[in-house]
């Protein structure tokens, strides 16, 4: 009986738990530009109105990435941004008990374990797109257009 109480308490604190909780999402981002650009709709909305001065525009934009001209006589600027959005998220989770006992010659042993990953790769693209025409070096009419897909 004495050596039945010995092998039970040495299993009992042989065994160990472990345990761990789901990790924290991993989330990192990172925005990679297709060229160097600080332009957003908001800042288009802040400084293009109809009447500024190309000098203006440039002040404010940067000089644009195309221009052309019509019969008309009338110039038309456009500015193009793109930028894609790279996120991804881990997740990973593991259990396990661990036990085993020895009496002379004799060994008992076991386990158990289970484990789980998880990991998610998410990319966003924008664009955004502005005509601004201007007659005489002065703004006349201006549109944008902005995706996300």
């Amino acid at each position: 009986m004495r050596y039945l109480t010995i092998i039970l308490l040495f299993l009992i604190s042989s065994c160990g738990l472990e345990t761990k909780q789901p990790n924290q999402v991993g989330f990192t981002k990172e925005i990679i530009p297709v060229q160097e650009s600080k332009l957003t709709l908001g800042l288009v909305q802040q400084i293009v109105k109809k009447g500024i001065t190309e000098q203006k525009l440039i002040e404010g934009l940067g000089s644009p990435n195309m221009v052309t001209t019509n019969s008309d006589g009338e110039t038309a600027w456009i500015y193009d941004a793109v930028s894609t959005n790279v996120s991804s998220s881990t997740n990973s989770s593991s259990v396990s008990i661990l036990g085993g006992a020895g009496i002379g010659s004799a060994l008992l042993g076991g386990g158990i374990g289970k484990g789980e990953n998880s990991s998610t790769v998410v990319r966003t693209q924008r664009t955004l797109t502005v005509i601004i025409k201007l007659k005489d070096g002065i703004v006349i009419s201006y549109a944008t257009r902005a995706t996300k897909f």
